[in-house]
């Protein structure tokens, strides 16, 4: 009898140590799917360009749309690409831009940005911000959506 009971505890316990595993992994999956789901359709105004802030009210923005298009605006200029998303990491293609004239600073500030946009290899939602990383791990650009930027 006492035989039976520990094989039925061994199963029960493997039972739960499965069960566990796969809701754990299913948290994973629908984190993952949440997070996604927030960056797509959401305007993303940059605050950091590798680590130095923007100009004030600065237009610097970025908008994933569900169809992998990227577009926005690099600060004087807009853009449009498209991007891939996949396990936390991003691809982005080569962007193509307007050519209006900038004001010196934003000028700047927009080479600063088109330029830091091939650094990119990661991304996630921290926070309430989209952290934009190197492959390294380092924030390349940091935004935050337009409710949280105007604050």
């Amino acid at each position: 009898m006492s035989q039976k009971i520990f094989s039925f505890s061994s199963a029960l316990m493997s039972l739960v140590v499965a069960l566990t595993a796969a809701a754990c992994s299913m948290k994973n999956v629908d984190d993952a799917a949440l997070a996604e789901s927030s960056l797509v359709g959401n305007s993303w105004y940059v605050e950091y360009i590798h680590e130095r802030p923007v100009i004030d009210r600065s237009p610097a923005y970025f908008l994933f749309d569900k169809n992998g298009t990227l577009r926005g605006n690099a600060s004087c200029n807009q853009f449009v690409g498209k991007y891939e998303l996949s396990h936390g990491q991003v691809t982005l293609s080569e962007l193509a831009t307007t050519r209006r004239v900038c004001i010196e600073s934003l000028g700047e500030q927009e080479r600063r940005f088109l330029s830091a946009v091939s650094d990119v290899a990661k991304w996630k939602i921290e926070r309430g911000l989209l952290l934009l990383l190197s492959a390294r791990g380092e924030i390349v650009f940091q935004s935050a959506t337009h409710a949280r930027a105007k604050n």
